[in-house]
């Protein structure tokens, strides 16, 4: 399971990250922690440019990742965790609950560590393994293809 699609965002009204969903993700690998939990790299691709609210702080988000006018934040990661404890990234999710977080730095990938400082919390997500997300699209459209055009 190398990339996951990202979907169904619910939490901190803070971007309009949702509004770009489902984002495809290219999971890069887990990353170390001092924090309790797993967490896992992924890259987005495409970046994405999403809004900030009037009352973001900006001070902690690496400058070339702002616009300008800081109005707005490059998104190019984020970092995942299971919801439940118990459960890990693997082969064949669909409809897999994770906390999601947006990288503001890019030191996170290079030091390969969960820096809880250097994220932004998105909330709660659903991700599902990118290939079963394309068969289960492929089927959904072929079963509309297949319903009568006259009722």
């Amino acid at each position: 399971m190398a990339r996951l699609v990202l979907h169904s965002v619910r939490g901190f009204p803070v971007t309009d990250f949702a509004a770009h969903l489902p984002l495809e993700l290219r999971v890069t690998g887990r990353l170390r922690s001092t924090v309790p939990g797993r967490y896992w790299f992924c890259e987005i691709q495409p970046a994405v440019v999403c809004a900030l609210g009037e009352g973001v702080e900006r001070d902690h988000i690496y400058p070339d990742l702002l616009s300008e006018d800081l109005g707005s934040v490059t998104v190019a990661a984020v970092v995942l965790t299971p919801a439940a404890g118990n459960r890990v990234l693997q082969s064949g999710i669909v409809d897999f609950p994770v906390h999601v977080a947006a990288v503001l730095d890019p030191a996170v990938k290079a030091a390969g560590q969960m820096d809880p400082e250097r994220v932004g919390y998105l909330g709660c997500a659903l991700v599902d393994d990118a290939e079963v997300a394309a068969t289960s699209q492929t089927v959904v459209e072929q079963q509309v293809r297949a319903l009568p055009t006259r009722w």
